[in-house]
């Protein structure tokens, strides 16, 4: 099982030395879980609410997916300007990771939340 797909990272944890748990928001295949091998120069652009391309692919359709992904859209340089903005990505990304099955269709959902973040969050007087 391969694919690409755009995504908003939702969630990271240290798996191994280079390797990471992540959740990803995609656009076309719901909340997916996958481990994502980060290099140490990529490793500051994994922050939750950023924006990545990625190519997912699984040996088989039940195993969990290998990740390997690009950053699109940095968003972190904002986000921690503010203590208000990083606290409400946070809360909003951990109910995404509760409310939704994984790869269930959410593309709509996926819209929504993708211009949220720009246009509210990302905004200079939100929460000012």
């Amino acid at each position: 099982m391969e694919f690409t797909d755009e995504a908003i990272l939702t969630f990271i944890q240290n798996y191994r030395n280079n390797k990471y748990i992540t959740k990803y928001l995609s656009k076309e295949n719901g909340l997916i879980s996958a481990i994502t091998t980060i290099n140490k120069s990529e490793k500051a652009h994994f922050q939750i609410g950023n924006q990545f391309k990625i190519s997912a692919y699984a040996r088989l359709e039940n195993n969990m997916l290998n990740v390997k992904a690009s950053i699109m859209k940095d968003n972190s340089h904002i986000l921690f300007q503010s203590r208000k903005k990083l606290s409400a990505i946070n809360s909003i990304t951990s109910l995404i990771n509760l409310m939704f099955l994984e790869r269930e269709f959410v593309e709509d959902f996926y819209n929504h939340f993708q211009s949220y973040i720009h246009k509210e969050i990302l905004s200079e007087y939100w929460l000012a």
